[in-house]
């Protein structure tokens, strides 16, 4: 009787650790579902985290052009690595180039430089490389 026990409760163990297995897996897929986004989306969360920390950080206005880069943004908690997953589950680096015309509107144009794709007129120099 003893033995019947521990087989059963052998299986029982088993079946449990399998089932928790099946259940991380289905959450770690849907996660890398959810944080996949395209480049454009990336392009856009860059431009709205600058126009947000240059509102934050630029009181006194802007004259020409400023760069801020992804490193910054992150640096600063404006970004997180999930804003910037490509769909291939890479991250991307890249910058958003602010200005200010004369009536003080702002424009912001974001540049995203990913392993398979880049943001046509992206300028490396910008980065500080």
């Amino acid at each position: 009787m003893l033995v019947c026990c521990g087989i059963l409760l052998f299986f029982l163990m088993v079946t449990m650790i399998m089932t928790k297995q099946l259940n991380v897996r289905e959450n770690n897929s849907e996660k890398i579902i959810a944080t996949s986004l395209s480049i454009k989306d990336i392009e856009d969360n860059i431009r709205k985290a600058g126009l947000e920390y240059y509102r934050d950080y630029y009181k006194n206005g802007l004259i020409g052009n400023t760069t801020i880069t992804v490193e910054n943004l992150k640096y600063k908690n404006y970004l997180t690595e999930d804003d910037l997953k490509l769909e291939k589950g890479k991250g991307c680096n890249g910058y958003v180039l602010i200005s200010q015309d004369g009536d003080n509107n702002l424009a912001a144009k974001a540049f995203a430089l990913c392993e398979s794709d880049m943001t046509s007129g992206f300028q490396m120099w910008r980065l500080g490389a």
